[in-house]
């Protein structure tokens, strides 16, 4: 419907992005925001951030897939962006996951790093080794050594408290966070 928008109103076209996350702040008009519940009606949706794709047209179905963020939230993170340009599109979908309307907002944002990606299976049998991959960009990887030029990874496993804020230490002795 014509009377329905969304709009981003962080971050500005053409910020640079310390890291690889980046906050959106965005709100809609014309439409109820909450969780998807199967909600048809087109009265209620969420958001859906599409990175670095076009999203579908009016009435198709959004999908579960890499690089499309569903949230009911006004602040929303995208996490796990490569180092470079990225096109941030928001979109609003219903209920049952198909695109409400044709309202829509972008912003292209310069993601400075570092970045990290990590990779690992989906399931794995209960005792058996699970195998990680990571890649990181715009950061040296190395042993501890101090050094805040460089760095190394940690993988937090069902963590009792996510991950610290930027510049506080990860604690060590927690079979949890491997260093």
């Amino acid at each position: 419907s014509p009377s329905q928008s969304v709009t981003i109103s962080q971050p500005g076209d053409g910020t640079e992005v310390k890291g690889n996350v980046v906050d959106l702040v965005v709100a809609a008009q014309g439409v109820g925001i909450k969780p998807a519940d199967g909600d048809k009606s087109g009265a209620t949706g969420h958001f859906h951030v599409y990175v670095d794709k076009e999203p579908p047209t009016a009435g198709e179905t959004i999908p579960q897939a890499a690089g499309i963020v569903h949230s009911p939230e006004t602040n929303i993170a995208v996490t796990g962006l490569s180092v470079g340009r990225h096109k941030l599109t928001v979109v609003l979908g219903n209920g049952a996951h198909e695109r409400i309307g044709i309202a829509s907002d972008s912003v292209e944002v310069d993601v400075k790093g570092p970045s990290v990606k990590a990779t690992a299976p989906g399931t794995s049998k209960a005792g058996q080794p699970v195998k990680v991959e990571m890649k990181a960009e715009g950061i040296e990887i190395v042993k501890a050594d101090g050094n805040p030029q460089k760095g190394h990874f940690h993988v937090f496993v069902d963590p009792a408290s996510p991950p610290k804020a930027d510049g506080k230490p990860i604690p060590t002795g927690d079979p949890k966070i491997i260093h």
